[in-house]
């Protein structure tokens, strides 16, 4: 699968090709820019500050094999990579908002848009544990340093969230978590319920 052209400014041009970023030189000449470990890139795009998104789906759509959550990669100017998303089914479609604040993707099996906030050093911002009302609004956000993997209502009043938490690295390492990064806050909110049952 071969990823489309992108016009990067003021590196050039970039191209996604058997699991490599090339880079095309003044001259013309293509040379390897970042190795992304993989093949089977789908979409690319970049921002105005160099950063490079890339995504992929996690499976073959061509074959038999089960459907597994799709991710998105980030290549920095100076040719580092790791990943910056995940759990999106089917990547399909990428874009940065022209004030390079927001990376779109498009997940074509869910039939949705996710927007992700990009931070100064080009990382998708989603450590945070949001409050939602029924039908989607979103009623209140706690950032987080790390990812957000649990939570739940407790002490005695059950108006004390705890929120389980550790520095993810992505599946595609050797660890998903850095080791020793875990952590339970607990941070006391206002809610009109209660939590209920035992945590």
């Amino acid at each position: 699968m071969l990823g489309v052209l992108a016009m990067i400014r003021p590196a050039g041009h970039r191209l996604v090709s058997e699991g490599r970023l090339l880079r095309r030189e003044p001259g013309g000449a293509l040379v390897t820019h970042a190795d992304l470990g993989q093949p089977g890139w789908n979409d690319i795009v970049a921002d105005g500050r160099g950063n490079i998104y890339v995504n992929r789906a996690g499976f073959n759509p061509m074959s038999d094999e089960d459907v597994k959550p799709g991710f998105v990669f980030l290549v920095r100017p100076d040719g580092s990579v790791r990943q910056v998303a995940d759990d999106i089914l089917f990547p399909n479609g990428i874009a940065v908002t022209a004030s390079n604040e927001t990376l779109i993707v498009a997940d074509s099996y869910r039939h949705q848009l996710g927007g992700f906030d990009i931070g100064d050093d080009g990382s998708l911002p989603g450590q945070r544990c949001v409050r939602v009302a029924e039908g989607g609004k979103v009623l209140d956000s706690i950032a987080l340093d790390r990812g957000g993997f649990a939570c739940v209502l407790g002490a005695p009043t059950r108006t004390t969230l705890f929120i389980v938490t550790a520095t993810w690295q992505g599946m595609t390492g050797p660890e998903p978590v850095t080791p020793r990064s875990g952590q339970v806050l607990a941070v006391d909110v206002d809610v009109n319920v209660p939590g209920a049952g035992c945590p």
